[in-house]
């Protein structure tokens, strides 16, 4: 009877033992699981990060190269010696065109920073892309490129007006950057 005892005694320990056992290699497997699945969303968040770095680069250094052009018409133009009221909206233009350069950069840093603020509300889409018309139009006569606004006066668009016109006065520069002299944007 006490080696009975003794045996169950010993059974006992043993499976407390092999709980025990298996209790810690359950923790240490949930633990491994909670480091896997932490590892993995700081490696997708350190791959977002770097395409984020990426866009911004790029977006800088296109920035930057498309500086040249506005900054070579304004050199090329203040060394006429006879300056006309054209060249002086030619230089008038290219500033324009610079300014709207510089927010894109600045923007970029406030996308960055999260600190852009949107401001949205209803505009007249006509007038919209009249105001973008108006800022390329020196450019647009230069190379020999008319522009268009054919937007009916009847359309809103509810947007943040700031914004918008630089975008569209991006795609307008663009556009007149890739049509050949006679063309129609």
């Amino acid at each position: 009877e006490m080696e009975l005892k003794k045996r169950r005694q010993q059974q006992y320990v043993l499976a407390g033992v092999i709980a025990i056992v298996l209790l810690i290699a359950f923790l240490l497997f949930n633990r491994y699981r909670i480091k896997q699945k932490a590892n993995k969303k700081l490696t997708d968040a350190y791959n977002k990060l770097k395409d984020l770095e990426n866009f911004k680069e790029s977006t800088i250094g296109m920035i930057v190269h498309d500086l040249k052009n506005p900054l070579n018409s304004i050199i090329g133009l203040t060394g006429l010696k006879n300056i006309t009221r054209e060249s002086v909206a030619a230089v008038n233009q290219s500033g324009k065109q610079m300014l709207n350069m510089v927010s894109n950069m600045l923007d970029v840093q406030k996308f960055e920073d999260t600190s852009v603020k949107f401001s949205p509300d209803n505009h007249h889409l006509a007038s919209l892309f009249q105001n973008a018309v108006n800022q390329v139009d020196i450019l647009a006569i230069q190379k020999g490129v008319t522009v268009q606004n054919l937007i009916n006066n009847d359309f809103y668009a509810n947007c943040d007006n700031e914004l918008i016109g630089r975008v569209i006065v991006n795609i307008l520069t663009n556009g007149i950057k890739y049509t050949p002299s006679g063309g129609k944007i």
